[in-house]
């Protein structure tokens, strides 16, 4: 199977941090496409305490979502902790859709927790 990767450089102002994001097809925790259905399915991931207040994790997926619009995909959709404020914001602030949540629906740490479906239109 041939690997798909883009690379992109953005300066995330007012910091001087630069994010270099490699995407690959082949690592789903990161991105997850539907080629057919041009569909993707994007993770939150954690972010580190000292770098919360630059709003690290709504650059990512804005650039995700960029990479997915060149590709020509149609819709991304997320499942994220629902108890999870921080990861809350990112999707309602990036334009995604609230679709629902499944009740006692994953396995995190033996716990069972909430998910929020969350949805946006490319």
């Amino acid at each position: 199977m041939k690997q798909k990767t883009i690379r992109s450089t953005k300066t995330l102002f007012p910091t001087n941090i630069s994010v270099r994001l490699a995407v690959n097809r082949d690592i789903p925790n990161i991105i997850e496409q539907h080629e057919k259905d041009k569909t993707a399915e994007l993770t939150a991931c954690a972010t580190v305490v000292e770098v919360r207040s630059i709003r690290l994790q709504s650059h990512v997926l804005r650039l995700l979502e960029e990479y997915l619009r060149d590709q020509k995909y149609i819709s991304a959709y997320s499942m994220a902790q629902a108890r999870s404020y921080g990861i809350i914001q990112v999707f309602f602030g990036l334009g995604h859709e609230f679709m629902g949540r499944l009740v006692n629906n994953c396995d995190i740490f033996g716990a069972y927790e909430d998910m929020n479906i969350w949805c946006r239109k490319l």
